[in-house]
């Protein structure tokens, strides 16, 4: 429950233009000198759709999972499976190209933190598809056309591998000043840009994606990194329920219709550790009207299964379905429609449809 700490949203173009807002997080977000944890329902029942978390870093010696993932993930998770409301969640992988962490080319390390990161996700890879942070950061210092050559090789093996394992290209977080260096083989993927300075604008954003020639969505904007949710001048960190005071806040530029349908981009992944599949102990007739719960929408398949079968359809938040039979898998329970296809009902302990 929120108190008297209730943040109000200012009255500014976040509000106002791009009622979608969000934050990101990761390890910095958190005390590890205290045994509290960040509080992230409070964003989500504040309004906030969409939260992005750090789950990896780098691959080999120098990879690891961000210690405050796997719980703030989970915590995520639960919040979607308990509350009325509904935060979409997608995860990053930090890009590390410090010339010393790796051998062999620069495109075989980027397709090594495409695989850990993976790894690492798939299980659960969340509402919204994978980014890759790809950004200027300090151990490599100023990235300009003498030295792009290597970070850039690396943010293509990872591309390249992270869309093979996962079915779906990941989305690119970067600023301004690395988008001229990727080239023609980027310019399709959707991005998240981040731009600090208060005085641009969206038409600011645009403009920079048009020279660079840049033909994906502008899917997310990270507009400020000092958490000053109510523009009051004091980040509101602590009242979101993190452990500092300023943190990054975002909007989505997509209408309430598109973030609903991008909400559905992520593949469903198939378990490759194993060839034993749930057998289907239940199937029955039933005629029932059910109606989509879920914010990103829901696939409609062509077999009871989130295996490699056919999409038939995808159908948005509130849209009735006519069932017609019921398919129970192991824990997970699928509704035969009326009009043909498939729709999950529960799936992994998440409910799609009521």
């Amino acid at each position: 429950m929120i108190n008297n700490s209730m943040i109000k949203l200012a009255n500014r173009f976040m509000a106002t233009q791009f009622p979608i807002w969000g934050a990101d997080g990761s390890r910095y977000m958190d005390d590890p000198t205290t045994v509290k944890f960040p509080n992230l329902s409070i964003i989500p029942d504040l309004g906030g759709s969409f939260i992005s978390w750090k789950a990896t870093q780098g691959a080999g010696n120098y990879g690891f999972v961000d210690r405050t993932f796997l719980q703030a993930w989970e915590s995520l998770r639960k919040y979607n499976q308990t509350k009325k409301k509904f935060i979409a969640r997608f995860p990053f992988h930090f890009s590390d190209y410090f010339p010393s962490h790796y051998t062999g080319s620069a495109e075989m390390f980027g397709a090594s933190q495409a695989r850990f990161f993976w790894k690492t996700i798939k299980g659960d890879p969340g509402e919204i598809k994978g980014y890759l942070d790809a950004e200027v950061y300090n151990p490599w210092g100023k990235i300009t056309f003498v030295n792009y050559s290597k970070p850039v090789q690396i943010a293509r093996g990872f591309v390249k591998e992270y869309g093979y394992l996962s079915g779906t290209m990941p989305g690119l977080y970067t600023n301004p000043g690395m988008l001229p260096f990727f080239g023609d083989f980027f310019k399709d993927l959707d991005l998240w840009m981040s731009w600090f300075n208060e005085s641009k604008t969206l038409v600011d954003i645009q403009a920079v994606m048009k020279k660079n020639s840049w033909r994906g969505k502008l899917r997310f904007w990270q507009y400020a990194d000092d958490g000053d949710l109510d523009q009051d001048g004091i980040g509101d960190g602590l009242r979101l329920g993190m452990e500092q005071k300023a943190m990054d806040l975002n909007v989505s530029l997509d209408t309430p219709e598109e973030f609903s349908r991008y909400c559905g981009q992520t593949t469903i992944p198939v378990n490759t550790e194993t060839t034993i599949e749930d057998p289907i102990i239940n199937v029955q007739s039933e005629v029932k009207t059910m109606t989509v719960r879920y914010s990103g929408g829901l696939n409609v398949r062509e077999a009871p299964s989130a295996g490699p079968t056919k999409l038939l359809t995808w159908l948005p938040q509130g849209t009735k379905v006519n069932c017609v039979e019921t398919v129970k898998t192991g824990s997970d329970i699928w509704r035969k429609r009326k009009e043909g296809g498939y729709c999950a009902e529960v799936f992994n302990g998440f409910r799609y449809l009521i």
